[in-house]
């Protein structure tokens, strides 16, 4: 018999009638936990709150606690987002028609906390797949035999496990990425500790759906698990030359399986594929399938590496991606509503491309000469600012309805592979950017007159860029059109202010 239960977690409610909210309330909420010990607000932030093991390591009531977190929160507090959240800045002030990730956390509203309300555990890059689109980041079988890099070191000790157990009764909500979830000795830990004190937050796991076995069902159901499986095609040969080292076979009977388990616990089943050029065939028979088996689709745009971006293929190739699409759909039968919207927002996508890529040029239909003018002019004075006017030395991005339509990459950018952004919005962009540094990313940034930013980008670990890198850069938004935005970055020589 266990000792005294924790009284249940109150749900959060957004706060109501607010003068001036913050502009994100993520800091006062969450924390994300990388596979490498370093501890962020969210996954799309760069803000360095501490980390949890190796030199400098804290106590995670010492990094909630700390001052990097109430300085990103104050930031927000007063509309800044000078604090690693640039991507969420140029997007919502120049993508009004999308989300945000701000707005991910919106539910949990300006309450203060002396526990987050939300933790995102991505312990480990333990995998057993080596999917195709997908990199050592993510996957320590990638990382093992594609890249030939040494194996992460585990970052969450017995110590730290020790200490997530102040934390655990508070959560509202807990979020398990991988690697592969099932496969982590780290999250297992957390499941354990949950289940021993009796804690029911909601629980949302991403899985390659390749494990199952008794613990995977008694975790599923006992802890009520939102389970999101992760599908790219529905044909056998195209889902095992995609997700190497998956069997399609054993996949779908997993899945079966988990759509038992949540359906007996009443939590949701989302089946999640990765769009790409070798597999956008596959869609509506994913969207099929999901609606066959029961479970919500999810549809992830991939942007890189560029070989797989949809959107970056040669224009006669998308023009055939198109004329395929057209076709399915005139034999497509009926789809839940859910699905319907996907395939549709697909198929418009694509045709916005295929109009879109007839000319590489940003201009803007519809928008006054004059107008068009002056954003060419704006963009020749920050290259100017940036390289003495060297544009050969700029990495130039174009953005038009919210999407990265054309890529002008110098050869110092090549670690970034920006060529394979195609297609993806401004955060996504960004956010990649920080990815590929592979370590902590300080940012600072200025707002400039006409809605436009300096941003300087200082990029602290020594992963696939080789050596720590700075790069400073401009965010330019067309005079007529919120969703038209030219991103310019040059590489400093070294660092800030040099």
């Amino acid at each position: 018999m266990l000792g005294p239960q924790p009284e249940p977690v109150r749900r959060s409610q957004p706060a109501v009638d607010l003068v001036a909210p913050p502009a994100c309330f993520a800091p006062g909420s969450a924390l994300y936990l990388r596979p490498d010990g370093l501890v962020m607000t969210c996954c799309g932030g760069w803000h360095l709150l501490g980390r949890v093991s190796g030199p400098g390591r804290r106590s995670l009531r010492e990094i909630w606690d700390g001052p990097e977190r109430a300085e990103l929160q104050a930031a927000l507090a007063a509309g800044s987002y000078e604090l690693g959240c640039f991507a969420c800045k140029v997007e919502m002030d120049h993508a009004p028609g999308g989300g945000s990730l701000a707005r991910e956390f919106d539910r949990y509203g300006p309450e203060e906390r002396r526990f987050p309300a939300m933790i995102d555990f991505a312990l480990s890059d333990r995998c057993n797949l080596q999917c195709v689109q997908c990199s050592g980041t993510f996957s320590s079988s990638i990382r093992r035999h594609r890249e030939g890099r040494p194996p992460l070191p585990a970052a969450y000790d017995e110590r730290f496990f020790d200490e997530l157990d102040e934390f655990l009764p508070h959560l509202e909500r807990a979020q398990f990425k991988g690697g592969e979830p099932f496969l982590m000795r780290e999250s297992r830990t957390v499941w354990d500790r949950m289940l021993a004190r009796g804690l029911a937050p909601e629980i949302s796991i991403t899985t390659n759906g390749t494990i199952w076995n008794d613990k995977v069902e008694r975790y599923t159901e006992d802890l009520g698990f939102d389970v999101i499986v992760s599908v790219d095609a529905v044909d056998p040969a195209s889902l095992e030359a995609i997700r190497v080292g998956v069997d399609a076979e054993r996949l779908w009977a997993n899945i079966a399986r988990f759509r038992r388990a949540t359906a007996r616990t009443g939590h949701s089943l989302v089946l999640s594929f990765c769009l790409m050029s070798i597999n956008w065939q596959q869609l509506a028979p994913f969207l099929q399938a999901c609606d066959r088996v029961g479970a919500d689709p999810d549809v992830i745009w991939v942007g890189g590496p560029g070989n797989f971006s949809l959107l970056t293929v040669p224009r006669a190739d998308l023009l055939d991606v198109l004329a395929g699409m057209e076709r399915t759909d005139r034999a497509l039968g009926p789809l839940s509503p859910a699905a319907r919207a996907i395939w549709d927002d697909a198929l418009g996508r694509v045709r916005g491309q295929v109009e879109g890529s007839a000319s590489t040029v940003p201009v803007v239909l519809g928008s006054s000469r004059s107008a068009q003018a002056r954003f060419d002019e704006r963009i020749a004075s920050a290259i100017d600012d940036l390289a003495g006017g060297d544009g050969a030395a700029v990495l130039r991005l174009h953005y038009v309805d919210e999407l990265l339509q054309d890529v002008q990459a110098p050869a110092w950018s090549a670690w970034l592979q920006p060529e394979g952004w195609r297609g993806v919005g401004l955060r996504e962009t960004l956010t990649t950017i920080t990815l590929a540094a592979g370590g902590s990313v300080r940012s600072e940034v200025e707002e400039l007159e006409g809605g436009a930013h300096r941003l300087v980008l200082t990029f602290e670990g020594e992963g696939p860029a080789g050596r720590a890198r700075s790069i400073e850069g401009r965010s330019l938004p067309h005079p007529d059109d919120a969703g038209t935005i030219c991103l310019l970055f040059a590489e400093l020589p070294s660092g800030p202010g040099a």
